[in-house]
Order: structure tokens, then C-alpha cells, then sequence
């Protein structure tokens, strides 16, 4: 099998989640022998452009001849069974899906967000709260509100994006064959918006355990934040809310809160800033952990640092929103709390501080539900699933 796997990077190849699991579902797909070819662009390509090519990918950002001419050139040459595209904004744009059309090559789009039923993609405001009225509402509400961070120009780009998207072209309808979702969740929310059941498939990411031997390690008392220091993730909420409790709480990651949340967090000497860590070391420090503390305010899509918990046997704290209902087992592999409710927050973060034996049997649980979920192997044989029931089929 040939399968042309396509990424859009939002800016100077940069390993965000969506990028980590389009390098690794392709390394995972070659190592089980697929022929695999990786076609990248990176939105940094439009800065270096002068005015008057940034003014073009402007007015392309939806379809863009070059990208349709260059990739069926493409596959020409390489003759894929399959394109799977991650993320076509704003470069590759959905023109590729008619690329492989125009060559009965059978397409399939994975959705790492919900930019097909909202034109933020996350359903969120600007101060990470979840809303969700660009998709029963108008979607000129992100033009108003500047939800794109604050950015009228880049809110403009998102709400062109997604109205031609919507209108232009149907919603990707003639053009995908099978739409990946990560939960029941973003399916759920995805028929909403007019996305045949049939049409949908889903396959949660996967994430590599950076060692084996799990009961070997030594567990430290101590609590994990592992994220994105910005509104959405919760930060601001969880230093304010660790204030009565006395217990470590290191916070690995960095942005545009950062500042503030050490002003926050000033004067409590339970509360560690440990920087920015590259993804091996996270996994090593969450493995000699107690428990990860996952405070999103928004929906999110899956939550890498769940998995990677989940694959170190240590539980899970988590807001009850999204997909994390899915992935957490309240009450068996983690505890889920509403975001709105800081007593309900402290009364299950202490419950797990207090007691050693529940967080090693949700943590024991939390990798079992690892290791018939979220491996590499598992993942691997939905992707084949996926595919091969395409390539079997005729249009869905």
C-alpha cells in the first residue's frame, strides 16, 4: 500500500500536538512497511512572500491552483492508493483532495480540531471560554469578537477560511471519502453540522511510553501541570485554586501567561515553574510523578499529556469537558471535576494526595486502558482498518 500523507504547519515546522502525531503516524506507518510519501508546507512560506504573494495567498487560502497543479504532479510520480491529509491551512488548502480525486486516489482527512464547525476551530473565546455560537449562530461573531487572538486580520482569515469552506465547497463533502475524528465527542459535534454518520471514523491519537518496567519506578510526591501556559489551559484557575493546598505542583511548559502566573503563584512555596521540556523528558518526569492536573477550560481534542500519563500509570485530575469523559475513567483511572467548582477541585485533588494506594490502582487502571487503547499497535491497526476498507469499498 501507498499512502501520501499530508501536513500544513502553522508556522516554521513547528512540533505543536497536530505535528507530532503527523511525524509519528507516518514513521508508524513505514514501520509496518507502508510505502509512505510526506508532502509538508509551513505557513512561514507566506511571510517570506513580498505584497503581492501574500495578497494572493489571501484570496487562496480555500483553493489554490499551484497546490492542485504541484500535487498531481505528485502523484503522478508517486501513484499513492491513499491520500491522508492532517491539516491543509492555509497553504495546501482542500485543492489537494481534488488533486487525488481527478486520479481516483481515495482521500481521507483527520480533524485534530473543529475547524469544520466553527471558524476558530476550537470553540472557544478569546479568554478561553467555550462557546460555541458561530456554529448554531453566525459565524461573523469571530469578525466581532476577534476570537483569532484578538487579530481582526487573522479572525478574517479564519472566517473566509470557513465560509468557502462551509458554502464554497460544501464542507469537503465531494471531496473526502472518510472523515478521522479523535472521540464520540467531535463525531457527535461533526454530524451536527450536516457530516454524514458513515462518512466518519474514529481513531484516537497514540502516544510511544518512553520506557517499559512501570512498576519499577519510584513514584515522588508531587503533582504535574504539563502545557501551554495561556487562558484556555487553565493555569491562572489552578495556581488561584492550589493556594489551601499544600502539596507540590511543578508546572512544566511556558507562554503567554507565564509572568502572570508566577505573580500568581508568589508566595506559595508548594508551587515549582520548571521551564519548557522537550517530550522524552516530560514522559521520564511524569513516570516519577503522582498525578497530572489537567485544568483545560475548553473542549481540547484529546490531550497528548493524558495519554502520556495514562502510558506512565499515574491518574489523571481533569475538567469534565470535551472528550476527557472518554479518555478518563472517573473514579477508576482518574477523577473528572467541573471547571466552575474550585471546592469540588480541591476535595478530589486531596483525595488523591491522601492516599497513595487509590492514585496506584487508578494508575495501574490508567495503563491497562493505555495498553488496549492508546498504543502504537492499536493505533496502527485502526489506520490499516481504515484504509483498507476504503480501497474495498466504492464511494461511501
Amino acid at each position: 500500500m501507498k499512502v501520501m500523507i499530508a501536513h500544513n504547519f502553522y508556522g516554521d515546522y513547528a512540533t505543536g500536538g497536530e505535528a507530532i502525531v503527523f511525524n509519528e503516524e507516518a514513521e508508524l506507518l513505514k514501520a509496518h512497511s507502508i510505502h509512505v510519501l510526506k508532502y509538508e508546507r509551513s505557513n512561514s512560506e507566506i511571510q517570506k512572500r513580498n505584497l503581492l504573494g501574500k495578497m494572493k495567498a489571501l484570496f487562496q487560502l480555500h483553493w489554490s491552483p499551484e497546490t492542485l497543479e504541484h500535487t498531481g504532479k505528485i502523484m503522478d510520480h508517486f501513484k499513492p492508493d491513499v491520500l491522508h491529509v492532517h491539516n491543509y491551512k492555509f497553504l495546501i488548502t482542500p485543492s489537494i483532495f481534488k488533486a487525488a480525486k481527478q486520479r481516483n486516489i481515495k482521500t481521507v482527512l483527520t480533524l485534530h480540531n473543529y475547524r469544520l464547525m466553527v471558524p476558530c476551530g476550537n470553540f472557544m473565546t478569546r479568554r478561553g471560554e467555550i462557546c460555541e455560537i458561530c456554529m448554531y449562530g453566525n459565524p461573523v461573531n469571530i469578525l466581532l469578537k476577534r476570537c483569532s487572538n484578538g487579530s481582526l486580520v487573522k479572525s478574517y482569515l479564519q472566517y473566509r477560511l470557513f465560509i468557502k469552506t462551509k458554502f464554497n465547497l460544501n464542507m469537503l463533502l465531494d471531496l473526502v471519502d472518510v472523515y478521522i475524528v479523535l472521540s464520540d465527542f467531535a463525531k457527535h459535534k461533526l454530524v451536527q453540522v450536516g457530516i454524514p454518520d458513515n462518512r466518519i471514523r474514529i481513531k484516537p491519537n497514540f502516544v510511544y511510553p518512553v520506557t517499559k518496567g512501570m512498576n519499577v519506578i519510584s513514584k515522588k510526591e508531587r503533582a504535574v501541570f504539563v502545557g501551554r501556559l495561556s487562558y484556555e489551559k487553565g493555569c491562572l484557575q489552578l495556581i488561584e485554586n492550589w493556594s489551601k493546598i499544600n502539596y507540590p505542583l511543578y508546572i512544566i511548559g511556558s507562554g503567554p501567561l507565564l509572568e502572570r502566573s508566577k505573580l500568581l503563584a508568589r508566595g506559595n512555596p508548594y508551587i515549582y515553574f520548571a521551564g519548557n521540556m522537550d517530550n522524552d523528558d516530560v514522559k521520564k518526569f511524569l513516570q516519577e510523578s503522582s498525578f497530572l492536573v489537567f485544568p483545560s477550560t475548553w473542549y481540547e481534542t484529546m490531550g497528548l499529556t493524558i495519554l502520556e500519563s495514562m502510558a506512565a500509570g499515574i491518574p489523571v485530575i481533569a475538567t469534565n469537558l470535551g472528550p476527557r469523559a472518554e479518555m478518563i475513567r472517573d473514579g477508576v483511572t482518574g477523577l473528572l471535576y467541573n471547571p466552575n467548582d474550585p471546592v469540588e477541585f480541591r476535595s478530589k485533588t486531596l483525595s488523591l494526595i491522601n492516599n497513595k494506594a487509590l492514585r496506584v490502582e487508578m494508575g495501574k487502571a490508567a495503563r491497562n486502558d493505555y495498553l488496549k487503547q492508546y498504543t502504537p499497535d492499536v493505533n496502527y491497526n485502526i489506520l490499516l482498518n481504515i484504509y483498507s476498507n476504503l480501497l474495498h469499498s466504492e464511494r461511501i
